[in-house]
């Protein structure tokens, strides 16, 4: 393939057959059809005939997500009658426009079926840049040529790369089937790394190696926590791709993030694991779209939930899903999980991702986190390379708590199929005994559930926990409590998927993007044409808001009176009395480049009001306030505009809490452990590996003058040269050898130098030093405990252990780092006696002057960390 992306042009040769059919020489022997872009000009390059069915928009697209259509052409390739493989060549131009997915007051976010243009390329199964028949899934061998500067990503595995001074070649290969090929392309700076047999890659169309670094080692960690979960990583790499616009998708062994989102920082402990993950959900084990995707709510948990989790805030994550559900989804766009397919609105997510999400957590928290993890690993193995359904997850999960008793098919069954949510209720009788019915309100559907209940009795500071639990069409759960019982707390942690309360959660700008109705009230002179007539009309076209004057509003008092509303603008008579109170702005009075929001609650009501005194800054905030939808309060600055405070007011109370009079009126605290954690950046068993070695006996404890120190500091050179470190010795070697005085005889000492060079000239002479001593007591010299007199110190802790951690620090450093300054890594000798090994280092024992360095790091003894 060759693709010019100045021109937008793209050409092939394809060869399209079975690898398993050897009696047909790998081809077909029944007629073949596919879609290609209209803009292809094809031609049979192999036998048979090729002939063209029809043209018009594309029906049939192999992904989940959704892209706009594109005008296709459908193709027949009928086989001579002994078979044979199928052998194309097409040119032409593919730029197809990004069009917003969601517009409105929806979250929105830009797409393409496919473009090739001076920025970038993009091209997707949507795209039908090549022949793939329906319902077929590939493998492939792809080579590219592109111009000299620029770089192409595929899935897979990527085997050959040539940089030449007029064109770039590239060669990916991908063993494993996929339901789509992609191909993205740009002028990127590329950063590489590996773990166990899997590379991991950075395409950043800037030299930041600090960025590559990050998410290089953000991937590793993500890579050994799901493989330690799931099962061994089922790609053989994941690379990180830098887009042209701002995208966050998620292709099988990579992700193509926008130059904006790729550098919050944020999305390396949010979306960043999501898209890892998505390996295994989705681009490994494929959805059976048509009984449901049950893979982004999956997804979603395992990712996003746990960071979350990891960082004490799982509970506060949940809240905001129940949160997200309650304002976006109202009746009318309410649906079963079976009837979810990608997200395109609020509604969507809320339900797609959200309550998907609660009910794997409904789960977790039923079987148990060791059945639950072990369950998901059996659903793994058993689907990979397959499609599967909210079924089959079920039934791995069943295996699990089979003994229990435990019916998880008939759980996942009703939530699967059942639209709503259920709304919890409270009621608490008795005076010497306590006793409390939770019921699920007699609207709606019922939900099979098993819902937490802490209560607290007057004479004890230790909550009780217990289960109100439902079976499938029960609506009411009754619990005897007993007697002293100070306070009740069903669901404090928000662990069941329920219709929150509105005393549950703060009013936040997504209970009016959500609403199924509304008004935007316009500023007093707004006019057709005018930024905020335009916001309002953007927002207008999701739901049936209705935009009125400034004038209609205040004469007419029928207006508004039971429905949410936006009031735009600063001159609302009536609303400083509520939106003023405990003002978040009070600092900021007097800015006359700062736009401010706030929502309140009125009875029954929601109401926003947005401030903007600069009108250049009003599209931007009607573009992005949809994407701020948790929050009730915030602040842009400037014109394009930018985010600088952001919160939410405190939740009221909930009518799922109880307390008697004169109670303590406390909280009990959640003290789950997260279902993992992140992996270690530097592989602890290559660590150890290290520490065995230097800390054998065989090193005589390393002492100093000894042949086991000697070895030590040739083993420490030998690692720093694999590691692909630069001599640093005065001498142009690695290592420095001088000679000390002890008892009348020389001794040799030996420090060991390696360095990375920095980028920026200016910060040469400015380097980071990074040591650890390598030597240690010996058989008991300088220093040892009384009895311990000429016995083998082996020294594991002090310093074999500082001295591993350096070697690998170095190690990992040189794989994904370009430093503007350079680091040198030093293991000095003779620390033990009297720091004989810096002290040479500093006045002069290396290639590098060390007045002007920045910092030094000293590694010492961590072996017991």
């Amino acid at each position: 393939m060759r693709l010019s992306p100045q021109k937008g042009h793209i050409s092939w040769s394809i060869s399209l057959g079975y690898p398993e059919a050897d009696d047909l020489n790998h081809g077909f022997a029944e007629p073949v059809e596919f879609d290609l872009h209209k803009a292809l000009k094809v031609r049979c390059t192999g036998e048979g005939i090729l002939e063209l069915i029809s043209s018009g928009p594309r029906v049939y697209d192999p992904g989940i997500d959704p892209r706009p259509e594109i005008i296709k052409n459908q193709w027949r390739w009928t086989p001579p009658k002994e078979g044979a493989v199928l052998q194309l060549s097409a040119e032409g131009i593919i730029r197809e426009p990004r069009r917003e997915i969601g517009a409105g007051s929806s979250r929105s976010f830009s797409s393409t079926a496919g473009t090739i243009e001076e920025e970038g390329v993009f091209l997707a199964g949507s795209t039908a840049w090549i022949p793939q028949p329906r319902n077929s899934m590939l493998t492939f061998d792809l080579s590219v040529i592109l111009p000299a500067d620029w770089d192409a990503v595929s899935q897979g595995r990527r085997v050959d790369h040539q940089k030449g001074e007029t064109e770039t070649r590239v060669r990916w290969e991908c063993s494993t089937p996929q339901e789509e090929i992609y191909l993205v392309a740009g002028k990127y700076f590329d950063f590489y790394s590996e773990i166990d047999g899997i590379d991991l890659m950075a395409f950043l169309r800037q030299d930041d190696s600090g960025l590559a670094a990050k998410y290089l080692e953000a991937t590793q960690q993500y890579i050994e926590m799901y493989s330690g979960m799931l099962g061994p990583y089922p790609q053989p790499k994941f690379a990180l791709v830098e887009n042209f616009w701002e995208t966050g998708y998620g292709m099988p062994s990579f992700t193509l993030l926008g130059p904006k989102v790729i550098r919050l920082p944020f999305i390396i402990r949010s979306s960043y694991p999501h898209e890892i993950l998505h390996d295994y959900w989705g681009n490994s084990v494929y959805v059976d779209v048509d009984s449901g995707n049950w893979c982004e709510g999956l997804t979603a948990y395992l990712a996003d939930h746990l960071m979350k989790e990891v960082s004490g805030q799982g509970a506060e994550y949940r809240r905001d899903v129940l949160k997200k559900y309650a304002s976006y989804v109202q009746s009318s766009e309410d649906f079963p999980l079976e009837k979810f397919r990608s997200r395109h609105s609020g509604a969507t997510e809320a339900i797609g991702y959200g309550k998907c999400l609660m009910l794997w957590h409904m789960l977790r928290l039923e079987m148990g986190d060791d059945r639950f993890i072990s369950g998901l690993g059996r659903f793994y193995r058993d689907n990979i390379y397959s499609k599967a359904s909210f079924q089959d997850i079920a039934n791995a999960l069943q295996v699990e708590v089979r003994a229990s008793g435990m019916d998880v098919t008939t759980f996942v069954d009703a939530w699967v199929t059942t639209i709503g949510a259920p709304e919890l209720e409270l009621k608490v009788e008795g005076d010497e005994f306590t006793q409390i019915e939770i019921s699920q309100a007699s609207t709606g559907n019922s939900f099979p559930l098993r819902v937490p209940v802490y209560w607290l009795r007057s004479s004890s500071n230790q909550w009780e926990q217990g289960f109100a639990s439902f079976g499938k069409g029960e609506r009411v759960a009754s619990m005897r409590l007993g007697s002293d019982v100070e306070s009740i707390r069903v669901d404090p942690f928000f662990d069941v998927f329920r219709r929150l309360d509105s005393a549950e959660s703060p009013p936040t700008l997504g209970d009016i993007f959500g609403a199924d109705r509304g008004i935007i009230v316009l500023p007093k002179e707004s006019r057709p044409g005018q930024p905020w007539h335009e916001l309002a009309s953007t927002w207008a076209e999701s739901g049936d808001f209705e935009i009125v004057s400034w004038d209609d509003y205040y004469e007419n008092s029928d207006i508004g009176n039971s429905t949410e509303i936006w009031f735009l603008s600063g001159d609302h008579v009536g609303l400083n009395d509520l939106f003023l109170e405990e003002s978040p702005f009070s600092s900021l009075k007097g800015d006359t480049d700062v736009s401010t929001i706030q929502v309140r609650r009125k009875g029954d009501q929601t109401l926003g009001w947005i401030q903007a005194p600069m009108e250049s800054a009003i599209p931007g905030l009607a573009r992005k306030l949809p994407h701020y939808g948790k929050y009730s309060y915030l602040a842009f600055r400037g014109e394009e505009p930018a985010n600088f405070m952001k919160g939410q007011w405190s939740a009221v109370g909930s009518p799922l809490f109880w307390d008697s009079p004169g109670s303590r009126q406390l909280l009990p605290s959640e003290k789950r452990s997260p279902l993992a954690r992140p992996g270690e950046v530097i592989d602890p068993r290559q660590v150890m590996k290290h520490v065995e070695w230097l800390a054998d006996p065989e090193r005589e404890g390393r002492g100093v003058g000894s042949e086991g120190l000697q070895s030590a500091t040739l083993f420490v050179a030998g690692e720093f040269e694999k590691a692909g470190l630069i001599p640093a010795a005065p001498d142009g070697s690695f290592i420095d050898s001088w000679q000390e005085v002890k008892d009348g005889n020389d001794i040799k000492l030996e420090n060991v130098l390696g360095i990375i060079p920095g980028s920026n000239p200016e910060l040469n002479q400015k380097p980071v030093v990074v040591m650890a001593h390598v030597d240690h007591l010996g058989n008991g010299w300088p220093d040892v405990r009384a009895g311990n007199e000429g016995k083998i110190h082996p020294g594991a802790d002090d310093n074999a252990s500082g001295v591993a951690v350096l070697i690998e620090t170095a190690r990992w450093l040189k794989r994904v780092s370009k430093p503007e300054r350079p680091i040198l890594f030093v293991a000095t000798s003779g620390e033990e006696w009297g720091l004989k090994g810096s002290r040479r280092l500093v006045s002069g024992g290396n290639a590098y002057p060390l007045t002007n360095a920045l910092a030094a790091i000293s590694i010492d003894a961590v072996g017991r960390f």
